[in-house]
């Protein structure tokens, strides 16, 4: 016997003799709507990107401002070996302290080497010629302008730019060459910043999740009930602009009682995954080696003398990278051109002069106990540094009052006639 499949009412059917409701539903611009824009996605192998991420991300560019500083920011001096006798004085370190200070050398090493840690390279363009230091010239490549680079050995040849649609040929022998963490015979070098590119796009994505969330939480999804047509309200949704109220009418008892109209969708604003977000917050910090106030702080005394200890390190490493560049390919050229007998020596930091552990309030009490040092010489030392006890004279006789005369006593007194002499 065969099996009797029961056949299917049509939809139509169902709902003339079933009653079953058919749901209307639509979706459409929410009161709370806000415009969200995609995340941008920086590019590894591009060093436009690399200059775009210092310029618009914090995370970017306080890292590499801070080695910068720690690098360069106390400025330079140089240093010889061979001093005159009589003068202590230097022909080399005069010249080249001259030339630093015609072209604003220690400025504009600040300059280079924040290009040199973004771009993985930094040219510098100079002519040196016999003379004094302002017949020479001195400009600094942006990286991003350097479109070719021809090298033999590690060594630029020649590099092609274009600047403003103008293209533009460098002789390699024209060049000093700064280049950061270097790889084999490349000389353009790694970018400090392209380490820190693909954590730098999965932080924004992240970043731009948990603005999603909190936007929503601020404008919560809106469902719309009523057993009227929605087009009226629907429209009124979609077409109100900020600041606007929505006006309903006509609406029935069950309506005006109805608690959920709209019926409002909250989300929780307490983001599950912030570890998430620390967690690649801590490995941009590992990774760029620079002073981090806000780890730094919370450290332990023995945990911040190590961090410290690793980004000294890098420090240094940076120092001893430029350093070598300037003394190669400004002091040595310009000590041979000139006949200077010694190529000075670049040296980081403030010039010590050798009094620095000196303590001015023991040579100067000690100068008291001694008599080498008097009082008025005393008082003239504490007034320069601000201490001004004024003027305390001993020996200063006070001014003798005129005795006062009784005026009857005054009218007694009889004065001598003119011809009494």
């Amino acid at each position: 016997m065969s099996e009797i499949t029961p056949r299917k009412q049509p939809s139509f059917l169902r709902r003339l003799f079933f009653g079953e409701r058919v749901l209307e539903a639509d979706v459409g611009s929410g009161i709370f709507r806000r415009p969200t824009g995609g995340v941008y996605h920086y590019k590894p192998n591009q060093i436009k990107d690399y200059f775009s991420a210092y310029l618009d991300n914090d995370l970017i560019r306080g890292p590499v401002d801070d080695l910068v500083e720690q690098t360069i920011g106390d400025g330079y001096f140089t240093s010889v070996e061979k001093l005159t006798p009589k003068k202590r004085k230097s022909r080399s370190k005069d010249y080249i302290d001259a030339y630093g200070e015609v072209f604003n050398f220690d400025a504009n090493l600040v300059n280079i080497t924040r290009l040199n840690l973004i771009g993985g390279f930094c040219p510098v363009e100079r002519k040196l010629v016999k003379g004094p230091p302002e017949k020479n010239s001195f400009r600094i490549v942006h990286p991003v302008t350097v479109t070719d680079i021809l090298s033999e050995g590690g060594i630029v040849t020649k590099i092609k730019q274009k600047v403003g649609g103008q293209s533009n040929t460098i002789e390699g022998k024209n060049l000093a060459w700064f280049v950061y963490s270097p790889m084999g015979n490349d000389p353009r070098g790694v970018s400090y910043v392209r380490g820190m590119i693909s954590l730098l796009n999965t932080l924004n994505e992240a970043t731009d999740d948990v603005d999603r969330i909190l936007k929503r939480y601020i404008g919560p999804l809106a469902i719309w009930k009523t057993r009227d047509d929605i087009d009226n309200i629907k429209q009124a949704v979609i077409n109100r602009e900020q600041g606007q109220d929505i006006f309903i009418g006509k609406m029935r008892q069950e309506d005006v009682e109805n608690t959920s109209f709209p019926y409002l969708i909250q989300i929780d604003p307490r983001v599950p995954f912030w570890q998430y977000i620390e967690y690649l917050d801590r490995r941009i910090f590992g990774y760029t080696r620079a002073s981090n106030i806000w780890y730094v702080r919370n450290a332990t005394e023995a945990s911040a003398r190590e961090m410290d200890a690793i980004v000294q390190r890098h420090v240094k490493s940076i120092q001893r990278d430029t350093k070598r560049t300037v003394e190669r390919d400004f002091f040595a050229p310009l000590a041979e051109l000139n006949n200077l007998y010694e190529v000075p020596k670049m040296n980081f930091g403030v010039e010590t002069t050798g009094v620095e552990d000196i303590r001015p309030d023991l040579v100067i009490t000690k100068g008291l106990e001694l008599g080498f040092i008097s009082d008025a010489e005393y008082r003239f030392l504490l007034k320069t540094i601000g201490i001004d006890l004024g003027d305390h004279d001993d020996d200063e006789e006070e001014e003798e009052e005129e005795p006062e005369i009784d005026d009857e006593l005054e009218a007694e007194i009889e004065l001598p006639e003119e011809d009494a002499i």
